[in-house]
């Protein structure tokens, strides 16, 4: 590239930049709420709160029976599968065609 074009690109990168920079940091913002929709979201907030509150006081009065664990029916449980059988995985050559060992040559 010649420096014209590098002087270029760095000059329209540069104008991005402050551009973005701009948007971000100094345009004012659109996005300004007013009280109703203010208390409308915290009535959500609220409302949402509130359910999972409700969900929360449901769940503490669940209780677990542990004993099942301690059961001799289940401490006594064997495994009757059998291991597979771990075969070699891959090719020592992965060049190779059909499992031949034909060496690849390189330049």
């Amino acid at each position: 590239m010649s420096s014209n074009t590098q002087n270029i690109i760095v000059g329209v990168v540069a104008l991005v930049l402050i551009g973005l920079g701009y948007v971000v940091f100094i345009a004012p913002s659109n996005q300004v709420l007013d009280s109703t929709q203010a208390d409308t979201l915290s009535d959500q907030m609220l409302m949402k709160t509130q359910q999972f509150l409700v969900h929360r006081a449901q769940l503490d009065t669940v209780a677990i029976d542990a004993s099942l664990f301690s059961d001799p029916r289940f401490t006594t449980l064997r495994v009757y599968t059998k291991p597979l059988n771990n075969p070699s995985l891959g090719n020592s050559n992965p060049f190779a065609i059909d499992g031949s060992t034909a060496a690849v040559e390189t330049e």
